[in-house]
């Protein structure tokens, strides 16, 4: 049996950004200082939607924790690769099947990635035999890096994985595009004082930073994974499962303010004078389902954009439908 390229599943999803009404941004701008720099992005999932109303869609930027969600991505993908082959080796052993898959997979990968640190996923470190179900150890990193945003753990996942594989999944799935050097980047490991903390040399050219969103990637992953569609319907699950009560405070506030309102979301925030503030999720509540991102934020709070940004969903929403049903009177 052939062993299948590394990188399959990609983006085929054309996001078009749409500008907030005057209307719309003014509110936005009286919430929160600053948003006008801010990459942000919403979208209704209550249908496979292609627009995104939105503010600096492509800005690429530092996004401080927000970026460990493509840890957690590249794991699933790197597990439903696997999953594929699982009968192909027999009875090797998964060191054995690491070492042929650095051989099988290392030109791919090489030819897929723009800028590459020479590593490669340690098989034995984050599977199970001959499952691939995630070793207990490896499944309670994801979690306490999801979950609680733990920089160990995070750190941890993505020597396991590999910055390489990381970075190939994204530019593979359209998450990230060289040509214009946007998109999610992992070039550094989130670990304090690790000689290995950033990969200098795999950052974006130009940017200073080994931990880079845009609004644009957030939301296409976001929207995927709303409709179980990022990777495979297990891997979509798995992930939700991972993001179950994640360190969100768009979670914190949405089920404030809805209460029994579902939420998968990451934060990513930079504390003091000079801190930065980024999140991103899925919401639903009653019959609004959307994806949201907001990234680049000073310091302050966001609370009240979330809110701003959540009434601006139940309208669109609201919209929608008010059309769908006036095609359906007019429709023979």
């Amino acid at each position: 049996m052939a062993i299948p390229e590394p990188f399959l599943w990609k983006t085929n999803l054309a996001l078009n950004p749409v500008a907030f009404t005057p209307a719309q941004v003014a509110k936005l701008r009286a919430a929160v200082p600053g948003f006008d720099t801010m990459g942000v992005a919403l979208v209704d999932v209550t249908k496979l939607s292609t627009t995104a109303y939105a503010s600096n869609f492509t800005q690429t930027g530092f996004a401080a924790s927000l970026p460990k969600i493509v840890a957690m991505y590249a794991a699933f993908y790197l597990q439903d690769r696997l999953k594929v082959i699982k009968g192909s080796f027999g009875t090797a052993s998964l060191a054995q099947i690491e070492s042929t898959l650095r051989k099988e997979w290392g030109p791919a990968i090489k030819s897929t990635v723009p800028r590459r640190v020479g590593d490669f996923p340690n098989i034995t470190a984050i599977f199970a035999s001959p499952s691939f179900d995630f070793k207990p150890s490896f499944k309670n990193d994801l979690d306490a890096m999801m979950k609680k945003s733990d920089n160990l753990a995070a750190g941890r996942c993505i020597h396991r994985i590999g910055y390489d594989y990381i970075n190939g999944a994204l530019t593979h799935g359209g998450l990230y595009s060289e040509a214009d050097k946007s998109g999610f980047w992992l070039a550094g490991d989130y670990i304090p004082d690790s000689h290995a903390s950033n990969r200098e040399g795999a950052r974006i050219p130009g940017m200073g930073t080994g931990q880079a969103a845009s609004a644009k990637a957030a939301a296409l992953l976001l929207v995927h994974l709303a409709h179980d569609e990022l990777i495979s319907v297990d891997a979509s699950k798995g992930m939700k499962d991972v993001m179950t009560n994640a360190y969100s405070w768009v979670r914190y506030k949405m089920e404030a303010v809805h209460p029994g309102a579902t939420v998968y979301g990451k934060l990513g925030l930079m504390g003091g004078a000079k801190g930065s503030t980024h999140d991103c999720a899925i919401v639903k509540h009653g019959d609004a389902h959307y994806v949201v991102v907001t990234l680049f934020g000073g310091a302050h709070g966001l609370e009240p954009l979330f809110v701003e940004l959540d009434g601006i969903a139940q309208e669109l929403f609201r919209f929608r439908k008010l059309v769908e049903f006036g095609l359906s009177i007019i429709r023979p």
